[in-house]
């Protein structure tokens, strides 16, 4: 019996110790039982001397582990039974079972595990090492899902993540992203502070991609642009330069004849000229 005292108003309590346990299998499966206890912030006990205590009060899940068998016990626990118009006890205390949660070096360290027959889903803090991990493993297909869900009625929401250092994603499978207006990617050039690659897709008005060397690729509804002028072939040669070239020699051209060289005047010389220009001025930068 433990009793306390509050001024000049006595309360007693019982104590008892025992083990988180699940109803029978007629009564309740073991997952919908689970849900309904932390959802509710219950559990069910049976003491040392095989009473069963059902819908105890639990303030946290935290090294609570269910047994996987009616029969079977979980997690010890601490119970105290208030004199109240209640007849559910409080659980008090939760001893953490070696064989299920690793012992930690300090109280800077702590895991939580909730366990079903469909998944398992664990949280571990470490202040020691710097590390904050969240896994959930599905023992079933499709129950291994982690949604992050943030919304308000003007449809401004944030979900900002600042890294110093790397962000890798690994995906087995597909890596997919769905937006609504817009896709940006920056990189930024810390020393100058003003410069910038980035990479733009905005609805209705295309694909933009711009270096620190002001080149730019611009994708409209009237086709590719390409803006500097300088589309190189290899590591030296432009394709502008390429074309120039070209329509010197066909301007330096002559037409040989037996009575000697005549002046060069192919039949469809004006036809080379207007597509010079075309071309150069397709090579002009926006």
């Amino acid at each position: 019996m433990i009793r306390k005292t509050s001024g000049n108003n006595p309360v007693a309590s019982n104590a008892e110790i025992g083990y988180v346990c699940l109803p029978s299998a007629e009564m309740e499966s073991r997952d919908k039982y689970i849900q309904r206890c932390i959802r509710n912030y219950i559990v069910n006990v049976v003491s040392l001397r095989g009473i069963v205590y059902n819908n105890c009060k639990i303030s946290s899940f935290k090294n609570v582990k269910f047994p996987n068998e009616v029969g079977e016990t979980g997690t010890m626990v601490l119970v105290l039974f208030p004199y109240s118009k209640t007849n559910s006890g409080v659980v008090a205390q939760v001893y953490p079972e070696p064989e299920s949660y690793p012992s930690y070096e300090n109280e800077f360290q702590e895991k939580e595990m909730i366990e079903t027959d469909n998944c398992v889903i664990s949280l571990i803090k470490d202040a020691v090492s710097g590390i904050e991990t969240l896994s959930i493993y599905g023992k079933v297909a499709g129950k291994s899902n982690l949604n992050i869900c943030l919304g308000s009625v003007s449809k401004d929401a944030n979900f900002n993540i600042d890294v110093q250092g790397d962000v890798k994603v690994n995906s087995t499978k597909t890596l997919e992203l769905n937006v609504q207006d817009e896709l940006k990617i920056k990189v930024k050039d810390v020393a100058k502070q003003t410069t910038f690659s980035t990479i733009n897709y905005k609805l209705g008005q295309g694909f933009t991609l711009t270096d620190e060397f002001q080149n730019e690729i611009i994708t409209k509804s009237t086709g590719i642009h390409v803006n500097a002028g300088n589309v190189k072939i290899g590591k030296t040669e432009t394709l502008e330069a390429i074309f120039l070239e070209l329509f010197d020699l066909i301007e330096a051209m002559t037409l040989k004849t037996p009575s000697g060289f005549s002046f060069p005047v192919p039949n469809n010389w004006n036809d080379f000229i207007v597509l010079k220009n075309r071309i150069t001025e397709f090579m002009k930068v926006d």
